[in-house]
């Protein structure tokens, strides 16, 4: 596993913006690992091995589906809090569902 000394998915230039992404797993391997290729399903895998032990996925993913927010699937990037990008827009999609229901 190739090691940087920058948080997750963030250049070495770019502040941390959560005290929480110190903590995160994917800080410590090739940002590029976390970014794979559409239908490169070994490589999903593989980011989502990062994610599996990472004690930090539940803010990950709370902090891309915030950020994200409506934005379809192709406007997502990168493995984020164990999830694809089409499975954050899933996520994203049920929620307001679950949301309009309950209203």
């Amino acid at each position: 596993m190739i090691t940087h000394p920058y948080g997750p998915h963030r250049t070495p230039e770019t502040p941390d913006p959560e005290p929480w992404t110190g903590k995160a797993v994917c800080a410590t391997v090739d940002p590029d690992l976390m970014y794979p290729d559409r239908g490169n399903k070994p490589a999903y895998a593989q980011a989502r091995q990062v994610c599996a032990v990472c004690p930090v996925i539940g803010q990950c993913l709370a902090e891309a589906m915030d950020l994200e927010g409506a934005a379809g699937k192709d406007h997502r990037h990168g493995v984020r809090g164990g999830l694809s990008p089409a499975e954050r827009a899933e996520l994203y999609a049920r929620q307001r569902r679950t949301q309009q229901a309950a209203a």
